[in-house]
Order: C-alpha cells, then sequence, then structure tokens
C-alpha cells in the first residue's frame, strides 16, 4: 500500500504532508565514561544511549513557497514525524533542512534530524489491513492524506490497531497516542479515544472534533503489569447523535 509521512507542530498544529521521502540513514551510538567511586577508589563505568539521528530525503509535488516556510518553521522545534514505510512515529528536532531541487511542480529536500528518545512509535492508516473495526467504513475523503477515511456513523462503532507489548515494541514507558479525527456536527465529547492491555482499560478519554481535521492525543503510560499483553489503540464513537466521525489515522508514540 502507499504509506503516509508528515511532520506536525503540537504548538500551533502546522501539518506538513511528505509526497515521497527516503531514509538515506538512521544512527544509534553509546558512549562510555570511567570514573572513581570516592567512597572506595575503584574505577567504574558507565555507558549510556546517545539520541538517535537519522537524515532523509523528501520530494513535495508543490512548489509553493508556503511548503518552504513550513519547513523553515519547524525547523529546531520538536515536531511529530511519521515515515510510513518502516512503521516509525516520534518526536523529532531537525537539526537543518536544505531545498535541493525545486522546478516544475516538483521541490525536493533533504532533512538532518535527532530524534527525541530511542523508542520507536507506531502508526496506522485507516486502510491498513493491519486496522481493524467494527461498523467503521472506510469511505473516499479527498480532505484525509491519502484520500480515505473511517467513517464512524453510530454508538461504539470503532476503528483500531493492535501490538503486542515487549521491551523492542513498546518498552515501559510514557506513550500517547495520537488521531487524526474530524466530525460533521461538532457533537460534544463525541470522538471516545482508548488503550487497552488484553481488554483491562490502561487509558481513555473523550473529545470534541472539529468540523476539520485535527490529531486529537491521549496520554498512557505502559509499565510492567502490561508485560507481553496485546495492546489496543481506538477511536470510538461515543454517542448516538447522527453525525460522522472520519478517522484519518492513528498511532502511538513515546513521549520524549
Amino acid at each position: 500500500m502507499i504509506y503516509p509521512h508528515f511532520f506536525w507542530d503540537p504548538h500551533s498544529g502546522a501539518f506538513v504532508v511528505v509526497d515521497t521521502i527516503q531514509q538515506l540513514s538512521r544512527t544509534h551510538t553509546s558512549s562510555s565514561q570511567r570514573y572513581t567511586q570516592s567512597s572506595t577508589g575503584h574505577r567504574k563505568q558507565v555507558t549510556a544511549k546517545d539520541l538517535p539521528s537519522g537524515s532523509f530525503e523528501a520530494t513535495f509535488y508543490n512548489t509553493s513557497l508556503t511548503i518552504e516556510r513550513y519547513l523553515e518553521y519547524i525547523t529546531g522545534k520538536v515536531v511529530l514525524f511519521v515515515y510510513g514505510p518502516r512503521d516509525l512515529a516520534s518526536y523529532i528536532t531537525i537539526q537543518n533542512n536544505q531545498v535541493v531541487h525545486a522546478s516544475g511542480n516538483t521541490l525536493k529536500a533533504t532533512f538532518d534530524m535527532t530524534f527525541q528518545g530511542p523508542v520507536r512509535g507506531h502508526f496506522r492508516d485507516v486502510s491498513d489491513s493491519r486496522c481493524s473495526g467494527s461498523g467503521a467504513a472506510i469511505t473516499r475523503d479527498t480532505q484525509s492524506v491519502l484520500n480515505a477515511a473511517a467513517k464512524l456513523s453510530a454508538q461504539n462503532d470503532v476503528i483500531w490497531f493492535s501490538e503486542q507489548q515487549n521491551v523492542v515494541k513498546l518498552p515501559s514507558g510514557d506513550y500517547r497516542l495520537f488521531a487524526r479525527v474530524k466530525d460533521t456536527a461538532q457533537v460534544s465529547s463525541d470522538v471516545r479515544l482508548a488503550v487497552y492491555a488484553d481488554g483491562t482499560s490502561i487509558a481513555t478519554t473523550t473529545k470534541t472534533a472539529a468540523a476539520y481535521y485535527r490529531i486529537l492525543l491521549l496520554d498512557f503510560t505502559i509499565g510492567a503489569a502490561h508485560n507481553n499483553k496485546t495492546i489496543y489503540f481506538q477511536v470510538r464513537k461515543n454517542s448516538t447523535a447522527a453525525n460522522n466521525i472520519y478517522v484519518d489515522f492513528l498511532g502511538c508514540v513515546a513521549v520524549p
């Protein structure tokens, strides 16, 4: 399938979709430091992981100056980055970006970025076969990133995906569920975001969606009680009101 890629600034709401992107490198390093214990005089060594970094080349089929202004604006800020093909969702800081080619309808740029933590999040477009749902109808929507959205029309219609918890995929720590959602009638508290572990609630909240797409958030924590359990990430219609909720995508990201 085609995967979306984007940057999102949580403070301003700036949302920049990348048409194609290629990962040039991703680097993980660790550093060691030796010290002498004052109480015993023994030499000790501590090893710590440095923040991972990466380089990407992006293509935008739009040479509008607005794209360049957005890229300039988010450089140096902590923003959410999603790289669909690698199931990667992470808060990052763009250290620099360089427009390397702009002609016709194509703009190419390179990015060097620092990931704000070693944990890779997870991401699903609703048309991904790894998403499941009950009552959710995948429908065409030109306002969504890939022109398809999950429509939730009846109470308890739901779209979700799951991951098996382990030290690689969902190690213990603080996370954030994110979902891009809109509501035709903006019914109060009609969007329920929820995270479950084998049927037991970890966190849940209700939100009021806008008439246009925006990203909604829910913070949660994975701990020892969730070891090796299946973690479910859900967006659900909460009320019986006669409105349609549209979900573009959902995912989770480690909180830096």
